[in-house]
């Protein structure tokens, strides 16, 4: 059997973030060709991509394979199945791995995909930025995964921010709840189409990949209380972002939750601190600002997170709100002296 090496390679690379670190389940650290698809399971995540040609069904152990299959300097590749044995040759080289001749992967978990609806454009960056918001702490439950609500809306919260975007009036699709790092791996396919059933939310591309994330069981808060913050007007200096960065090196403790920058805003000035078991930082901004004199406190990387999008919000004694076209980004701070 001979097969395009380049084409083999992206979908070996496609599949590869639904590889298990350790094999829990057996197989969930190999890649498993089936019915003409390459794929990959690790009971979060199930992505499977077509390989034109592709006639084996087996699964073999991915690292190895996948380094050696990235050496190959040849377009064409030629695979042979024995009873054991998975043999590849290019050219000169030719390597055999050992291959299990059935996939035992248990897919038959994964719900069977219902009827298909196109993704509106906004929906895969929303939840991007709604994942990039969760909570990294696996011990927080459903703070670490992203919601999509059949009404419209995305939300990803850690306990400290929450992004909240609305794409339209409604999605036609239930609502679920899915870990962020799987919301991640599906926006990594670029996806098109939608498919939520029970128990799984399914995604599709133009190349025929499909990427199924298994939905976390649990319910979600509603935040719509806290998206109508009110406060002052303010706008970070555009200089804030390197000196941020300055200061989140000596703010660094073990837990990144714990991490704090201290902002004091006095007249046409802003001086940020940090502080940390390695020592600490103070930097001045010359900044044109005559009201009230304030502080706070607040974690680096959230802050950083948050000036990547937009340096205007809205300041009140609670937290920070940013907004932009079709989002709302809040940041609780830690303390607030006016």
């Amino acid at each position: 059997m001979k097969i395009n090496k380049a084409e083999f390679q992206k979908a070996l690379r496609i599949v590869k973030p639904g590889l298990a670190s350790k094999e829990l389940i057996e197989q969930s650290t190999s890649f498993a060709f089936k019915d003409g698809r390459v794929v990959t399971y690790n009971d979060e995540v199930c992505i499977s991509h077509p390989v034109e040609g592709l006639e084996i069904q087996g699964a073999v152990r991915s690292k190895l394979f996948y380094e050696f299959i990235g050496k190959i300097k040849k377009d064409e590749i030629e695979i042979e199945m024995t009873k054991n044995e998975l043999r590849i040759k290019s050219g000169r080289s030719k390597a055999g791995v050992p291959v299990a001749s059935e996939v035992i992967l248990p897919l038959e978990e994964v719900d069977k995909i219902g009827k298909w609806k196109k993704l509106d454009e906004q929906f895969i960056p929303f939840m991007v930025m709604a994942a990039n918001a969760a909570a990294k702490d696996m011990g927080l439950g459903k703070f670490t995964c992203v919601y999509v609500d059949e009404g419209g809306s995305i939300t990803g919260s850690d306990n400290l921010r929450i992004l909240y975007s609305t794409v339209n009036d409604g999605f036609g699709f239930p609502s679920f709840l899915i870990p962020a790092q799987s919301a991640k791996k599906a926006a990594s396919i670029e996806p098109t189409k939608i498919s939520v059933t029970k128990n799984w939310v399914h995604f599709t591309n133009n190349e025929g990949t499909i990427l199924s994330c298994r939905i976390y069981p649990d319910e979600y808060e509603d935040v719509s209380e806290f998206v109508e913050m009110e406060g002052m007007d303010f706008e970070f200096p555009k200089t804030v972002d390197t000196v941020l960065d300055r200061a989140a090196i000596f703010s660094k403790t073990e837990t990144i939750a714990d991490e704090e920058v201290e902002f004091i805003v006095a007249k046409n000035r802003m001086t940020i601190k940090a502080k940390g078991p390695n020592g600490w930082f103070e930097e001045p901004i010359n900044y044109k600002y005559s009201d009230e004199p304030f502080s706070f406190t607040i974690v680096p990387y959230l802050l950083k997170d948050i000036l990547s999008r937009a340096h205007t919000c809205i300041v009140s004694e609670n937290g920070l709100k940013f907004t932009g076209a079709g989002w709302v980004y809040l940041s609780a701070l830690k303390s607030m002296d006016a």
